[in-house]
């Protein structure tokens, strides 16, 4: 188990650490966009492409053999998140809860709230630059744990992030995000049609997790099964996550792909929470969302289960499970706890 001040869903609030209180309040960020980028944030080496027009955004994820491939409408005045896989050709319709997308699908939209969020703690501006046009002010942020850092390029004007990249020690430097190509202009309204014939997902899910509760429907959370203690509808706050565990059945496989396999995590607490979690399958797709909560009335652990495929031999064979307890405004914290990468072996013919 690794307790990591920055894991993978509270990176958000790390691109919000340039701006000043007076900054966060003054340049209101533009609801007219779009953009092209390459990321490693949602899927290893995908392209992100999005089109937003004040209450409604389209992103489209597809890697780059293609065996990835989603295409989202975020409808946020209407609260509703359709998602619809290319391949799989499926669709499914969910509560949607947020004002903006997450911030590993839109770095633009998400990063009001983040600029609030870290706005007192703004680190020193390293330098100026250009990525692709966009001018933009270089910060640093330091992985205590890891021995490593995170290097974002956040733009000039808006402070959101333009590129980012990781360091980890004995490792090459990583490109996690690189915004290409930026416009302000208005898209087509032809892009934000409703698909038809999609499926009803219970729950809501939102910017920074799922939503659906243990005691509901919870298929697209994957299967949980109860450890010590019985779930409740709320439970007090006062606990904490302090074991994350995660496995992969199969762990190795040779064969025809897409093949089936289960993510299966345990989260430990030392008291009474409702905890969040998320799953970064890495090359793994999986089938539903990979966020939730979960909801300890004693100090116990519980296992989820997402089922997922093996759908191409990875370049990083591993994954990871991230928790946090939900604070009593909603946000995460104050650390997010990490299991160690699970590590499988994976060939498709």
């Amino acid at each position: 188990m690794i307790k990591k001040t920055f894991g993978a869903a509270s990176l958000a609030a790390i691109f919000a650490a340039s701006l000043t209180p007076v900054q966060a309040q003054s340049d209101r960020l533009p609801e007219t966009y779009s953009f092209s980028a390459k990321s490693e944030m949602v899927w290893p080496n995908s392209t992100h492409k999005v089109n937003r027009n004040g209450s409604k955004e389209l992103v489209e994820i597809k890697n780059e053999s293609g065996d990835f491939h989603i295409v989202q409408l975020f409808d946020f005045q209407a609260h509703r998140l359709y998602t619809s896989d290319l391949n799989a050709k499926t669709c499914t319709a969910q509560e949607y809860v947020s004002p903006y997308a997450s911030v590993g699908h839109d770095p633009i939209g998400s990063s009001e709230e983040m600029r609030r969020e870290m706005a007192g703690n703004p680190p020193k501006i390293l330098r100026r630059e250009s990525v692709n046009g966009i001018a933009t002010k270089v910060v640093e942020m330091v992985i205590p744990e890891a021995g490593g850092k995170y290097t974002f390029w956040l733009d000039e004007k808006f402070s959101f992030p333009v590129k980012q990249t990781i360091a980890l020690p004995k490792k090459p430097e990583k490109v996690m995000l690189e915004i290409r190509q930026l416009s302000y202009a208005s898209s087509p309204a032809s892009l934000f049609v409703e698909p038809s014939e999609c499926t009803r997902v219970a729950g809501e899910t939102s910017a920074t997790g799922g939503h659906a509760e243990m005691d509901v429907d919870v298929s697209a959370s994957g299967t949980v099964k109860l450890g010590e203690g019985e779930p409740a509808t709320s439970a007090p706050a006062s606990g904490k996550v302090t074991v994350v565990q995660l496995r992969l059945i199969p762990e190795r496989f040779s064969g025809r792909c897409p093949s089936p396999v289960k993510l299966i995590g345990d989260i430990t607490t030392d008291g009474p929470a409702t905890v969040w979690y998320e799953f970064l399958a890495g090359a793994v797709r999986i089938r539903g969302a990979g966020e939730g909560t979960v909801t300890f009335k004693v100090a116990g652990t519980q296992q989820i289960t997402l089922e997922a495929e093996y759908v191409a031999t990875p370049q990083v064979p591993e994954s990871l499970l991230l928790a946090a307890e939900v604070n009593a405004d909603g946000g995460h914290g104050p650390q997010t706890v990490s299991s160690e990468p699970a590590l499988f072996n994976a060939k498709c013919n």
